[in-house]
């Protein structure tokens, strides 16, 4: 009886143990960043924290909507732009970009931006130099009056994109951020509540999830992302590059 008692011990842990070498078999063989995961909020990734492109302060005024406002400049050889706007961050989205602003000039090299106050007279140059047929563009990322037109001498224009509107001043002043996140395979990214935030994909492709639910967004899309807790995670097998621009009150 004794040697029956000992032979069933074993037998219930033997049972026990494989049990639970079946389930941790079938946790390992499921994506954490596939379709099991419900949403961006769920599950473990590689969080990545946004960084800084260029940042500035639209001064204290009464609060009016505004929305941010992306458009394409082309400048051909030859040519230059010499205007004023609403405050904005000039963006070398792809190709060098060169700037002067009270009589000092920069050359932004690709994937840098500096920030335009409002109302600031600049010009923008060509960076071709000799005879050559190359193409200069960058981004202007306005932060515009609702209907708001392009500056003048922006002939060459492609629109980028109109984000919803907000409040984007008060009585103490907005600071204004705008920032990248470079998102490689499986890597997730947060915003915090209470920033007015619009975010752009720029490349690849993204789930964007909130508590209540969760949708992709593919490169050239955006979405306010505001007011609420949310994520973002690249479910894809590519980098994914997101643009953001907040305004902090």
């Amino acid at each position: 009886m004794r040697r029956l008692a000992k032979i069933s011990v074993q037998l219930v842990a033997v049972v026990t143990t494989l049990s639970v070498l079946g389930a941790c078999a079938s946790r390992q063989g499921r994506s954490d960043y596939g379709p099991s995961a419900a949403t961006p909020m769920e599950g473990p990734a590689l969080v990545v924290r946004p960084a800084l492109v260029a940042e500035g302060v639209l001064p204290a005024a009464a609060a009016e909507p505004r929305a941010w406002v992306g458009d394409e400049i082309g400048l051909a050889q030859e040519r230059h732009i010499a205007h004023r706007h609403e405050a904005a961050f000039v963006y070398a989205a792809a190709a060098p970009s060169r700037i002067t602003v009270a009589g000092r000039t920069r050359t932004l090299r690709p994937g840098e931006a500096m920030f335009v106050d409002e109302n600031v007279p600049h010009s923008h140059v060509p960076t071709c130099e000799g005879i050559t047929d190359c193409r200069d563009n960058f981004w202007e990322i306005r932060l515009a009056r609702p209907g708001s037109k392009p500056p003048a001498g922006d002939d060459d224009v492609k629109h980028v994109f109109t984000s919803p509107t907000f409040t984007a001043s008060d009585a103490k002043g907005t600071r204004l951020r705008f920032e990248v996140i470079q998102l490689p395979p499986g890597a997730a990214t947060s915003f915090p509540t209470g920033d007015d935030a619009y975010l752009y994909v720029k490349r690849g492709h993204i789930a964007y999830g909130t508590t209540v639910g969760a949708r992709e967004i593919r490169a050239g899309q955006g979405i306010p992302a505001t007011g609420v807790t949310s994520r973002a995670r690249n479910d894809g097998s590519e980098p994914a590059e997101l643009l953001t621009w907040r305004a902090t009150h």
